[in-house]
């Protein structure tokens, strides 16, 4: 039997919907190969270790910007994987926290990179992040809604309780959602149910993570607490604020422990 040693860090397990269960493990690398205009000049192009209908193979997936092939190799040449997220059943996202997103339809008979750039808002507020400011990609709504959460001093103050307050969350499916309609291959874009829960509010929404950083979490504990809270559409949010305050610390305490374990 064949052996891979893949890098957790990059790598991504896909489960397809359906009663046989089918399953692809993908691990993106960053390689130099020569040009495909100018074979004597090397480049830094993607390549795909990846495992599917039970078999390994390696992919050198087009990567797509918009910009070209030369704007491609200077994305890739400096792309540093955070983690990697399924995407509905079809995609797998590989997140970089600054350069953004490549989504990849890993079943497709020859796959592509597609990348998603972060959200305007979130390069035009870089002078305000720094020493304690955090930022994480997740997925919610069943698996269809990707979200990015940062969060940033206030004021220029200390990481301290009382400066550590300030959150913006924000939604890339619709830049998401026209990538993977556009994507390369011949299967149909996945639907995509992405309604807030009934009775939530988008103040609500924002009140739930707004208390978060009054529950005197420790770093690491509060990015697990804004993952937990994004997670189900809403309805993670709304058991915390359906609880009497002096109780809502202990239940989010349990459910980073229950993430964990």
């Amino acid at each position: 039997m064949q052996q891979c040693h893949l890098d957790e860090h990059r790598t991504g397990l896909l489960r397809r919907s359906g009663e046989d269960g089918e399953f692809a493990v993908a691990e993106l690398k960053i390689v130099e190969a020569a040009s495909e205009d100018t074979p004597k000049k090397k480049q830094m192009v993607a390549e795909l270790l990846l495992f599917r209908h039970g078999r390994w193979s390696v992919e050198r997936p087009k990567t797509i910007n918009g910009e070209g092939e030369n704007a491609a190799a200077d994305l890739l040449s400096s792309w540093t994987t955070r983690t990697v997220l399924p995407v509905g059943d079809t995609d797998l996202c590989w997140v970089d926290l600054y350069r953004g997103l490549l989504l990849c339809r890993v079943f497709d008979r020859c796959p592509v990179l597609r990348h998603v750039p972060l959200p305007v808002e979130t390069m035009e507020m870089e002078p305000l992040t720094g020493p304690g400011s955090a930022r994480n990609v997740c997925v919610s709504g069943g698996g269809h809604m990707v979200k990015l959460v940062v969060v940033f001093p206030r004021n220029g103050a200390s990481s301290s309780k009382e400066g550590y307050t300030d959150l913006i969350p924000s939604l890339l499916m619709d830049a998401v959602d026209e990538a993977r309609k556009n994507d390369a291959g011949n299967s149909a874009p996945s639907s995509r149910k992405s309604l807030p829960e009934p009775g939530m509010q988008a103040s609500d929404i924002l009140a739930g993570f707004q208390e978060v950083p009054s529950y005197g979490l420790d770093r690491d504990d509060m990015l697990k607490a804004y993952n937990i809270l994004g997670l189900d559409n809403g309805r993670r949010i709304s058991c915390l604020l359906g609880l009497p305050k002096n109780m809502r610390k202990d239940w989010l305490l349990m459910e980073i422990k229950s993430m964990i374990a």
